[in-house]
C-alpha cells in the first residue's frame, strides 16, 4: 500500500462523512488509525541487527536475524554485517563512497568560504 492509496482511501472517508453532522471528526479519526497502528506495531519491532552489531551485541543481533530470516544459521549475513560496520570505520579506505563524495564537496566549500574576498559583506 502506498501514499497514494492512502490519499484515495482518506479522500474517500471525507466524501463519505462530508454530510454526516460532525463528519470532519470521523475523517479524522480514521486519518489518526493508522498512525496509533503504526506506533502499537513499533513496539513489538525487534532492535537492528546493525545496530545491535556496531554496539557489540553480536549474540543479541544474531537471535534477531533468525527471527527476522526464520533459521538457525545467519552466520553469513551476520559477517555481512560486520564487514560493513569495518568498512565504514574506516572512510579512507573506500573511496568511491557516498561519504568520499560529501567530504570533497565540503572540503571545496571550505576553501571558497575562507577566500577573504569571499567572506565579506560589502
Amino acid at each position: 500500500f502506498n501514499i497514494v492509496g492512502g490519499q484515495l482511501v482518506a479522500a474517500l472517508a471525507n466524501v463519505l462523512f462530508q454530510h454526516v453532522e460532525g463528519g470532519w471528526r470521523w475523517s479524522m479519526g480514521l486519518a489518526a488509525a493508522p498512525g496509533a497502528l503504526l506506533l502499537v506495531g513499533f513496539i513489538f519491532l525487534p532492535e537492528s541487527p546493525r545496530w545491535l552489531a556496531m554496539k557489540g551485541r553480536h549474540v543479541d543481533a544474531e537471535a534477531v536475524l533468525q527471527l527476522v530470516h526464520g533459521r538457525q544459521d545467519v552466520s553469513e549475513h551476520m559477517q555481512e554485517i560486520l564487514a560493513a560496520i569495518r568498512k565504514e570505520e574506516h572512510p579512507q579506505d573506500n573511496h568511491a563512497g557516498l561519504g568520499a563524495l560529501l567530504a570533497r564537496g565540503a572540503r571545496k566549500i571550505a576553501a571558497i568560504w575562507t577566500k577573504r574576498d569571499v567572506r565579506r559583506a560589502a
